[in-house]
């Protein structure tokens, strides 16, 4: 879908009444230890794309709301569902991805790379709103 496209849509849900918002992206893999396939509960994401930036001031990362995170991890292992717990790098041109930033991505932990995780965490604490994210490798 893409970052710009992501939080837009996000913006209509809750003005249309929407009450939380679970995102659900198709990824590429970045950790090589990553039993595939794989689902990830993401808690953070690298900001490498430009619409988060709309949202919150410059920073690395932005991060899930903890409290939410923890309650949809919980509801996970109550229901038995699998999914890894980790961070992910939001690009908004995935055919330019360099080899050498996928290995810094690699290497700072993060466990796969998408285009919607990070603007949608940084629509989030702006705009009040509950917003968590899973990934598809």
């Amino acid at each position: 879908m893409g970052a710009p496209f992501a939080v837009l849509v996000a913006e209509e849900l809750f003005a249309s009444g929407c009450r939380l918002l679970v995102s659900v992206t198709s990824a590429g893999q970045l950790d090589p230890t990553l039993a595939l396939p794989a689902t990830i509960l993401v808690d953070r994401a690298l900001r490498g794309e430009g619409a988060s930036h709309a949202y919150l001031p410059p920073s690395r990362y932005v991060a899930a709301d903890a409290a939410l995170l923890s309650a949809v991890a919980d509801e996970l292992a109550r229901s038995g569902l699998a999914a890894v717990r980790g961070g992910t790098w939001t690009t908004d041109a995935p055919f330019r991805e360099t080899r050498s930033a996928l290995q810094a991505a690699a290497a700072e932990g993060l466990q796969a790379v998408e285009m919607e995780v990070a603007p949608l965490y940084a629509f989030a604490p702006a705009c009040h709103r509950p917003v968590v994210c899973f990934a598809l490798v």
